[in-house]
């Protein structure tokens, strides 16, 4: 564990990418410096797209597009739906990744449970939706 002092402005801007967003936030937890973490990475729809990121960089290469399209709620729990897409050969594809809506602890950072779908994004995303959920376990 190093004790190296770094200006917390950089620490801020290096938060700005999502590549290295929970790291650093998970370093800051770890050596007491949670409320160095801006409140904006910790709104919900900031985490779970953090959440959403980690999971597709697990499966797949970075996402060139990643955007929340909508909300939904099934037997009274909230749930964010993103699309995330991959430019291959020139051909643009789009996906759908969901995550439940969940306020971060700042004291015990943990990425949101995120289920993707490969199969292409369609039209009614939300009647797609409705399918992903109904096929993963989102028990916490």
């Amino acid at each position: 564990n190093l004790d190296i002092q770094i200006e917390e402005k950089f620490i801020i801007q290096a938060m700005d990418s999502l590549n290295v967003r929970f790291e650093i936030m998970s370093a800051l937890v770890k050596n007491n410096r949670a409320s160095s973490i801006p409140s904006k990475y910790l709104s919900e729809e900031n985490f779970a797209q953090l959440s959403v990121f980690n999971t597709l960089m697990e499966y797949e290469e970075e996402p060139e597009i990643l955007n929340l399209i909508g909300e939904i709620s099934i037997e009274e729990k909230d749930y964010y739906i993103f699309e995330h897409g991959y430019n291959y050969e020139g051909e643009e594809t789009r996906y759908m990744a969901i995550t439940q809506k969940i306020k971060p602890d700042p004291q015990n950072l943990k990425l949101n449970k995120c289920s993707v779908d490969y199969n292409v994004l369609q039209k009614d995303w939300e009647a797609q939706a409705k399918e992903l959920i109904k096929e993963n376990d989102w028990a916490e």
